[in-house]
Order: C-alpha cells, then sequence, then structure tokens
C-alpha cells in the first residue's frame, strides 16, 4: 500500500500491486485495513482518496494465492479471511473523513465491495465493474451489504447472480458510481474540485454527519456473520476448487448438479 497526505488534509491511499491488477491479497487486506484504522484517528484529515496503481482500480481477491491455500484451508480458515476484508470494510465505513473512490480499468468483486464501502465512487469512461465469483464457484457475500446499499437489493440480485460486466454508464445509472469522467486527467480535475467542496464545510459537522447517517442504516450483525460464514463455506467446497482452477487455466469450469 502507498499513503500520501498533505498538510491540507488530503490522504491518497493507492492499492500498489499492478502485476495482478491490484487484486487483494491477505498482506494487501491486512495493510489496507491499518491504513484505514490509522486514518481514523489522525487530526485533520479531511477527505481520503483511494486508488489502484497504474491504470485498474482492484481485481478482486487474488485468486493466485486462494488457489494455493484450498488444499490446506478449511472452513475456518476461510471465514478468518472473510473476517479480515469486513475488517477492511468497517474500517473504511468508519473513517471520520470523506471517502472517494476513484476507479479505472477493471473492478471486479471485492474491488467494487470496497468501492460502494466509500461515500463517493468516481470512475472514468472506460472503468467496468462486476462479479465474476458465482463463475468461479463463489459468493460476493461480504461486498453484498455495501453494494446493496448503493444500487438496491434487486439491483444486486442481477449484478451477483449473472456474474455480468457492466461500463461505467451504467454502474452511474443504477448508483454505484457518482460521476463518470472522461480519463484519468479529467478524474484528477474532479478529485481537485471535492477537495475545494469539502474544505468549505465544516471538520466536526461533517463527521458528525457520517456517523449519524451510519447509525441510521441497518447494521444487523447477525446477518452480516451469517453471510460470512456461507461465503466461507462456498469458498472451502469443490466448486470454488473448480472454479479457480478453470480460471487460472483458462479453460471452461467443468459444473456438477
Amino acid at each position: 500500500m502507498r499513503l500520501e497526505a498533505t498538510q491540507e488534509g488530503v490522504a491518497i491511499v493507492t492499492i500498489n500491486r499492478p502485476k495482478r491488477r491490484n487484486a487483494l491479497n491477505s498482506l494487501a487486506v491486512e495493510g489496507l485495513t491499518e491504513v484505514f484504522e490509522t486514518l481514523q484517528g489522525a487530526s485533520g484529515v479531511r477527505v481520503v482518496f483511494l486508488r489502484g496503481a497504474e491504470g485498474h482500480f482492484c481485481a478482486g481477491a487474488d485468486l493466485t494465492e486462494m488457489q494455493s491455500a484450498l488444499p490446506d484451508w478449511t472452513e475456518a480458515d476461510f471465514r478468518a479471511a472473510g473476517e479480515s476484508f469486513a475488517a477492511l470494510l468497517r474500517a473504511i465505513e468508519e473513517t471520520p473523513a470523506l471517502t472517494v473512490a476513484l476507479c479505472e480499468g477493471a473492478a471486479r468483486g471485492a474491488g467494487v465491495g470496497l468501492a460502494a464501502a466509500c461515500d463517493i465512487t468516481l470512475a472514468t469512461a472506460q472503468a467496468t465493474f462486476g462479479f465474476p465469483e458465482v463463475r468461479l464457484g463463489l459468493a460476493p457475500a461480504l461486498s453484498a451489504s455495501p453494494v446493496a446499499r448503493a444500487v438496491g437489493w434487486r439491483e444486486a440480485r442481477a449484478l451477483f447472480v449473472t456474474g455480468q460486466t457492466i461500463d461505467a454508464a451504467y454502474a452511474a445509472r443504477v448508483g454505484l458510481v457518482r460521476e463518470v469522467l472522461a480519463d484519468a486527467a479529467d478524474l484528477d480535475r474532479a478529485m481537485d474540485r471535492l477537495i475545494d467542496w469539502v474544505m468549505t464545510s465544516a471538520p466536526q459537522a461533517a463527521a458528525e454527519t457520517k456517523q449519524m447517517l451510519r447509525e441510521a442504516e441497518d447494521r444487523d450483525e447477525a446477518t452480516k456473520d451469517q453471510l460470512a460464514r456461507r461465503g466461507a463455506a462456498l469458498r472451502a467446497g469443490a466448486e470454488a476448487r473448480e472454479g479457480v482452477a478453470a480460471f487460472l487455466e483458462r479453460r471452461k469450469p467443468a459444473w456438477r448438479g
């Protein structure tokens, strides 16, 4: 991870795994969580931008790491990994400063979950979003809540169950993206405009407003725990082994049943 901060209260967090299209392995999840937990207690931070290095936002979970873990990990191991990602989403959502995802290139699965956990998502016209999990024998269990809050449960079901890839324009129509920009240069200009707006608001009032809205949202922890358990069960199952192997071997999966 890379963290840049200015004296004016602007922080930029970059997922820095460009050779993997910024896919999340366990170290990346831990690093991002630490960064956002640190930013929660940092005085003077007004806005936090989250982006990926070198033209892609985040390709989701690192399937290479997952494939290597499949033979040895139990359902409990996968549940622990899921809890780590849940802690990352929680750290983003509980950051007092305004959080903004800057999406270029690919945003998939857990990467879309990161964007949806932020207060605002901006995207270039070339950005694409999708949930390929069902094609891999998995489910986007932990990303379900932030994504469904953004697009509504009906649209979330369509995106999750079909595994459809959507462009930035469609993502904006359904509420996943707030604004679509022409290119990376236009995205940077939008950042500057947003910084100007944030700096005109009262810091304590802005933070308290975010806190009140979080408290007003449905925070059913029992439901989240159940989603984590079911997601871990799928990751530990035969379909996940076949789906991940087929993806990495560039072949069609042989589903049974």
